[in-house]
C-alpha cells in the first residue's frame, strides 16, 4: 500500500512539473470565468460636458393682436354702410356704420347763423376802433358759410382788440362751433385697419345711446398665442426667443417672444409668455389652439441623462476605474419627458443611464457595451 501511495505522488509530481504552464493558465481562464460571473454588468454612457439649449413646450390659443369694441360717443338710429353681421370683412378706412345727423346737421347750420349775426353786430365798432383790423374781420365774415367747416378765428393784434372781442362773445361761440363739428364727425365710424367683425350687438334702425357697443372687431394677419410657462422655466426665456409652432395638422408656423408677463396665474401657477406669429398666418384663425415649442438661451458645462438614471431625484451611479459603483450628487438644471440635464458631472466619468436593482454601493460591475 505504501508503495503504491509513493508511486502516485511520483508520478503527480512528475506531470506536474512537465505541465506546469498548462495548468497555470487553466486555473487564470477559471478564475476570470469566476470573476466574470460574480460581477454584474449596468448599462453606462462616458460622460462629456457641453452647452445644450434648453427647450420649453407649451400650448396656448390664437388672438388677434387688435381686438376692439366699437361703441357709439352719440344718440341716433343706426344706418349701416356694410352688414353687421358676423365675419364680414372690411378695409381700413371704410365706414362701418353710421348715425341719422339730420338734427346735429340743421342745429350746426344755426348756431353758424348766429355766429354770423353777432360778427355782423361788431363789424362797424371794430371799422371805428380798429379800422387797421377791420379787413381782416371782413374778410372772416365774408368767407364763412353755414355748409362748410368753420375758418380758423383771426388773431389778435393787441390786447385790446382781444378784450374787445371776448366781451362779445365771439370767441365763446367759434368754439362753440368747433365741438360741434367735431361732434357730428362722431355720427359716421370708419374702420381703423383692416379686418373683420367677431360679433354684432345692433342692428339697422336701432335707437343707439352714447356708450352703447355696437360691433367687436379683429385686425386681419396680425396674430399672436398666449402660452402659460411653468414659474420654474421662465429664467430660460428672453424677448424675442424663437418659437415653432403646429396646428393639429402639423403645419407648422414660426414665431417669436415679443412679451413675458410679470404675474402668475392663480388657478394655473404659470406666467403668461406672449408670442408673436411672424410667418403667414394663412389658415389660421382666431381662437385656435397651437404646440408651441420655445427655444431657450440654454445651460452651459451640462449634460442630458435619461431620467431613469436618477437614483433619488438627486444622485446618479458612476463607474470608478477599478470597476467600482460609486452614488454622485448631481445639480438638477432642467426636466424634459424623458431626459434631464444636470451639471457636477465630471467629464469621462462613466454614468450609469438605467436603473439598477441588486446592486449595492461599492459593488463591482461590469460595464455593458
Amino acid at each position: 500500500m505504501s508503495m503504491i501511495y509513493k508511486m502516485g505522488e511520483s508520478n503527480g509530481i512528475n506531470y506536474g512539473e512537465a505541465n506546469a504552464e498548462e495548468i497555470r493558465a487553466n486555473r487564470k481562464k477559471s478564475d476570470e470565468t469566476h470573476d466574470s460571473v460574480q460581477f454584474k454588468s449596468v448599462t453606462a454612457s462616458l460622460i462629456s460636458n457641453d452647452s445644450i439649449p434648453s427647450t420649453i413646450k407649451g400650448y396656448g390659443r390664437v388672438v388677434s393682436t387688435s381686438k376692439i369694441t366699437v361703441s357709439s360717443e352719440v344718440q341716433g338710429k343706426l344706418i349701416a354702410a356694410i352688414s353687421l353681421k358676423k365675419g364680414v370683412h372690411f378695409k381700413k378706412g371704410q365706414t362701418l356704420f353710421a348715425l341719422n345727423s339730420s338734427d346735429a346737421k340743421l342745429a350746426l347750420k344755426a348756431r353758424k347763423s348766429g355766429f354770423l349775426a353777432l360778427l355782423t353786430s361788431i363789424l362797424p365798432d371794430i371799422k371805428i376802433d380798429f379800422p387797421d383790423r377791420f379787413n381782416t374781420w371782413n374778410k372772416f365774415y365774408r368767407e364763412m358759410k353755414v355748409n362748410e367747416p368753420i375758418s380758423r378765428l383771426p388773431s389778435f393784434a393787441s390786447l385790446k382788440e382781444k378784450n374787445f372781442i371776448i366781451s362779445r362773445k365771439i370767441l365763446t361761440e367759434y368754439y362753440q362751433i368747433k365741438s360741434d363739428e367735431e361732434r357730428l364727425k362722431k355720427y359716421a365710424i370708419s374702420a381703423p385697419f383692416d379686418g373683420s367683425i367677431i360679433d354684432a350687438f345692433s342692428d339697422v334702425g336701432a335707437i343707439v345711446n352714447p356708450g352703447s357697443p355696437i360691433l367687436s372687431i379683429i385686425r386681419d394677419n396680425t396674430m399672436e398665442i398666449e402660452i402659460p410657462i411653468a414659474t420654474e422655466k421662465i429664467n430660460q426665456l428672453t424677448i424675442g426667443s424663437s418659437v415653432s409652432l403646429l396646428d393639429n395638422k402639423n403645419k407648422s408656423f414660426e414665431g417669436k417672444v415679443i412679451r413675458i408677463g410679470d404675474y402668475i396665474n392663480q388657478q394655473t401657477q404659470t406666467v403668461p409668455v406672449f408670442v408673436s406669429i411672424t410667418s403667414k398666418t394663412d389658415g389660421l384663425y382666431n381662437g385656435m389652439y397651437l404646440d408651441a415649442t420655445i427655444i431657450g438661451h440654454g445651460f452651459d458645462n451640462v449634460v442630458e441623462i435619461p431620467r431613469k438614471a436618477l437614483i433619488s431625484m438627486k444622485e446618479v451611479y458612476i463607474v470608478e476605474n477599478d470597476s467600482s459603483l460609486t452614488p454622485l450628487k448631481v445639480n438638477i438644471i432642467d426636466y424634459k419627458e424623458n431626459t434631464v440635464t444636470v451639471s457636477g458631472i465630471p467629464n469621462n466619468s462613466n454614468v450609469v443611464i438605467e436603473s439598477v436593482v441588486n446592486i449595492k454601493e461599492g459593488e463591482k460591475v461590469v460595464i455593458r457595451k
